[in-house]
């Protein structure tokens, strides 16, 4: 399970959450033909899974809202505890769910998906009451959020030109960071599972591809 189960495992004996950050900044606003604005900003923001770069989550064993960093190279994860619960879950209870991630999650179950992962290590405990079509598209969402996509944008380029011959793209994931070469095939891996339950969910490699290769590889930000 990529060290992600024994991650739930601790997060789900984890202590209480920590107190929520202090956020005090200043935006300006740039106005053509005019002065800029200044504003302040001040409050307290609970820390997200999602949205967090990969490396920085896999420090932490215990769900994000714990603040408990790995201190040694031994407790850090190879995949996302986060990514992990939501696979995990889509898989115990949804593999033959029909329209499996090309119907969109109840979006009052979404919010409640996110806050569960990043303060619990496992998301049975709010099982049968959110949909694996929540979870399933939680799972996009994570992925889609990442700060810098699995394929490092600096490979975009490169992934465009290789995509029609399978063997040069096998190549290009071997100059992967191991962070992301690890992530990628775990997840490669979920959908061979996926598409093995097609008869039932109805879902083609075609679609998955679509689905997932918009979040696995992103052109690099300006």
């Amino acid at each position: 399970d990529g060290d992600g189960g024994a991650a739930a495992a601790d997060g789900a004996a984890a202590d209480e959450a920590a107190p929520n950050l202090p956020l005090d900044d200043i935006l300006v606003l740039h106005l053509e033909n005019g002065k800029d604005l200044f504003l302040s900003v001040s409050g307290e923001y609970a820390p997200s899974a999602f949205g967090t770069p990969l490396d920085i989550l896999l420090l932490h064993r215990a769900p994000i809202r714990h603040a408990r960093p790995a201190t040694s190279a031994d407790d850090v994860l190879r995949i996302p505890k986060e990514l992990w619960a939501m696979v995990d879950y889509v898989s115990r209870h949804g593999l033959d769910d029909d329209g499996l991630f090309l119907q969109a999650g109840v979006e009052s179950e979404l919010e409640r998906i996110r806050e569960h992962v990043d303060t619990h290590g496992t998301l049975e405990s709010i099982a049968p009451a959110v949909s694996t079509n929540s979870v399933a598209a939680m799972l996009l969402r994570f992925l889609a959020d990442l700060p810098e996509p699995v394929i490092c944008g600096e490979h975009y380029a490169q992934a465009l030109d290789v995509s029609p011959s399978l063997p040069r793209c096998l190549e290009l994931l071997t100059y992967l960071p191991a962070v992301r070469y690890a992530v990628f095939y775990y997840v490669v891996a979920f959908l061979r599972d996926v598409l093995a339950h097609s008869a039932a969910n109805g879902v083609s490699a075609e679609q998955l591809a679509v689905l997932f290769g918009g979040v696995l590889l992103r052109p690099p930000t300006v």
